[in-house]
């Protein structure tokens, strides 16, 4: 439906042992490569990639290029973990404090690639605050 609809989908697996085996053929590819267990997909993971967002909330500036050298710093939206502690104590300060980027690229990760996200007209979102 949402891929219907166009629509985001945000997933944030919690217990996944304890579904009553309803992800048990999604479980899989957290044990072993997903390459080797998506038989049922036409397409690899990889080519699959461009379609899927994720956040910021890694703990380290390594781990952060890392991730924007992966999945593309277009495709990285602020994460806090809110409201649980194990986030960052102050949010963002990883992105803030990383000489690797540039403040465009900081701005995008951010707040800008959110917007993007979400499908929403920056624009508009200004004239409403």
């Amino acid at each position: 439906v949402c891929e219907e609809l166009d629509l985001v989908l945000f997933v944030h697996p919690w217990d996944m042992h304890n579904w009553d085996g309803r992800l048990t053929k999604y479980w899989m590819p957290w044990l072993v490569r997903p390459d080797l267990c998506a038989t049922d997909c036409a397409e690899s993971p990889r080519e699959l990639q461009h379609l899927i967002w994720t956040d910021s909330l890694v703990h380290d500036p390594t781990a952060l290029h890392l991730l924007a050298n992966t999945v593309g710093k277009d495709k990285i939206v602020l994460g806090t973990d809110y409201p649980f502690p194990l986030g960052e104590l102050e949010v963002g300060k990883v992105v803030e404090d990383y000489d690797g980027y540039s403040n465009e690229d900081k701005d995008h990760l951010l707040w800008r690639n959110a917007i993007a996200m979400l499908r929403l007209d920056e624009n508009s979102l200004r004239t409403q605050l």
